[in-house]
């Protein structure tokens, strides 16, 4: 839609915004992080119990490791467990 004020042209978006619902708070799928979880990291020292928040879900930190992409929770299952509270 673009509207005409003073001469200048504006436009604007109509039924649209930035994200998913699911990735805006208050939505249905949104997950909010639970308190004793960070974000993990890349090259983080993490020691067995640490729990992390990566891509939506939290997780329980299984054997000690310093982190790398390889080994990210998702896709390391000896090092990471989705926690289920």
């Amino acid at each position: 839609m673009t509207l005409r004020s003073r001469g200048e042209v504006c436009r604007i978006a109509v039924g649209r915004s930035r994200g998913s619902a699911a990735s805006r708070p208050g939505e249905k799928g949104h997950r909010h992080m639970a308190a004793g979880f960070s974000d993990w990291k890349v090259k983080k020292q993490y020691t067995t119990n640490d729990r992390v928040s990566y891509l939506g879900k939290e997780y329980r930190c299984l054997a000690s490791h310093t982190s790398n992409s390889a080994w990210n929770p998702k896709a390391a299952v000896t090092k990471w467990q989705e926690y289920k509270p």
